[in-house]
């Protein structure tokens, strides 16, 4: 059986593709946002088996921000 993209949902017919290492997930490189170029001569493999699908990055948390007060709103009126 093919495996399908999970960003375009199409069959993936080249080799280059990536699996997302949090939810395994397969993607072609257009929707995984990666160029040819990077995929061919920048990424590892290692940094392939540790790539990150767009839908988990947008889930993951943009920083430590446990620095930062809470806002807190019991002082307004209402």
């Amino acid at each position: 059986m093919a495996t399908q993209c999970a960003g375009c949902r199409q069959k993936i017919t080249s080799r280059e593709y990536l699996t997302c290492a949090l939810c395994n997930k397969t993607y072609d490189i257009d929707c995984a946002v990666v160029s040819i170029q990077r995929y061919l001569n920048i990424m590892s493999p290692t940094r392939k088996k540790k790539w990150k699908c767009p839908a988990c990055l947008s889930k993951a948390p943009k920083g430590n921000n446990s620095n930062k007060p809470v806002c807190s709103h019991e002082n307004e009126e209402i």
